[in-house]
């Protein structure tokens, strides 16, 4: 298959040839952020679909705990490439890192993000949020000017989402697919947030 080596597509920009060196037998594995759905896993599920409609390189997607432990997972070849949100704030890591290169960059808005509890469940007060580090900026969107609450971090807004079920917060924010599966009620307005995601493969020693 021939390709121009770096493609751009409107939204997103593709180094198809760094992406078809990282597959496997025309098999692309992304290694991303869960659980499962999780902002991160949906933007991955996109890029799989775009890639095989455009150029037909298939994949599938693995996710994991944390940005760090999908980057193992493409260190140790357990996945061929990592997708992560230009929100995350270790994105740094991945950039700079000699071992990775960049294979793709594309804009996909989240699924609505908003303050979601159980239903017909009061709050106690304070509020309890559970809340990714990245979203913290929407809790003075998304929280009364009076309430007081306490923030609880969690590691993806599909994670602070499971917190509320656990017991662990009296809310969380979220995204709609994940409140929607855990059936959560959101009790606050909700918008998606236009991310940029960029897609990281290992690159691999040349043999002399």
């Amino acid at each position: 298959m021939v390709h121009t080596s770096a493609i751009p597509l409107g939204s997103e920009w593709i180094d198809i040839r760094r992406l078809d060196a990282a597959a496997v037998n025309n098999h692309l594995r992304v290694a991303t952020l869960g659980p499962q759905l999780t902002s991160s896993e949906i933007a991955a599920r996109y890029l799989i679909a775009l890639l095989e409609e455009k150029y037909g390189l298939r994949g599938e997607v693995t996710i994991y705990t944390s940005f760090d432990d999908a980057s193992e997972a493409v260190m140790d070849c357990s996945a061929s490439a990592i997708l992560v949100a230009n929100a995350y704030s270790g994105i740094n890591n991945y950039y700079m890192d000699a071992r990775l290169a960049l294979g793709a960059v594309f804009i996909h808005p989240t699924p609505p993000y908003g303050l979601a509890g159980l239903p017909q469940v009061e709050p106690s007060q304070p509020w309890r949020i559970a809340v990714h580090p990245a979203c913290l900026p929407l809790l003075n969107e998304m929280v009364p000017k009076t309430q007081c609450f306490e923030q609880i971090f969690a590691s993806s807004t599909s994670a602070a989402a499971q917190m509320v079920l656990d017991k662990e917060a009296h809310l969380a924010l979220t995204n709609a697919e994940a409140a929607r599966k855990l059936g959560l009620h959101f009790i606050s307005h909700t918008r998606p947030i236009q991310m940029l995601w960029s897609l990281f493969v290992q690159l691999r020693p040349r043999i002399t």
